[in-house]
């Protein structure tokens, strides 16, 4: 039986959309059978391709801050990754000052949450303020207790450590910097 104006060939397309395996017919059906489906899924297929693609959205979203927000980024990565080896160091080396384990424990852990820091500073901005300004307060907090209270050589305390200087210096850094850092990671920059 002939189809008038019809092709072959397009009868052929007809005959073979009639045969559609049974679970693509059933997934094209749900958007007839069930009004709450919507039609439009784009805002599901941006958030699937923003997945293989963070790294390239990272940087792009890294060169959109103004060069002093990248100048503090970049004072920020250097001095965590400073942080990051001295802790190792002094793991790898056996340098730990015998403190309370509680001290030595909290001094371990900054190796792996120094370079925390610098990830998520790059890939969620405001997660890696807040956890900047937890760790340098805690590790301030932690390090002058040790060195100007609990620490001794030859029966007398340290007067100046310079290393908690430096450390109380990045804080006021890190603490002064942060609201206007805060204002500029926006949540439509966050990934």
């Amino acid at each position: 039986m002939a189809i008038a104006g019809v092709s072959a060939s397009a009868r052929g397309r007809v005959r073979s959309s009639r045969t559609r395996p049974p679970w693509r017919q059933l997934g094209l059906e749900i958007f007839i059978t069930d009004p709450d489906v919507p039609m439009d899924t784009n805002h599901l297929e941006r958030n699937l391709r923003a997945i293989p693609i963070s790294r390239t959205t990272d940087w792009i979203r890294l060169r959109s801050y103004p060069r002093w927000v990248q100048f503090i980024l970049a004072v920020y990565a250097l001095a965590f990754a400073i942080g990051t080896s001295t802790h190792l160091n002094a793991i790898l080396h056996g340098s730990w000052v015998p403190h309370h384990p509680f001290l030595n424990a909290y001094w371990a852990s900054l190796t792996l949450l120094d370079p925390l820091v610098v990830f998520l500073l790059f890939r969620s901005p405001r997660a890696g303020l807040l956890l900047a300004l937890a760790v340098m307060l805690t590790d301030v907090g932690i390090n002058s207790l040790a060195t100007y209270l609990y620490l001794e050589t030859d029966g007398k305390r340290y007067a100046v450590d310079y290393f908690v200087q430096l450390q109380t210096a990045f804080l006021g850094f890190v603490l002064g910097s942060t609201p206007f850092l805060w204002t500029r990671f926006d949540y439509k920059h966050v990934a």
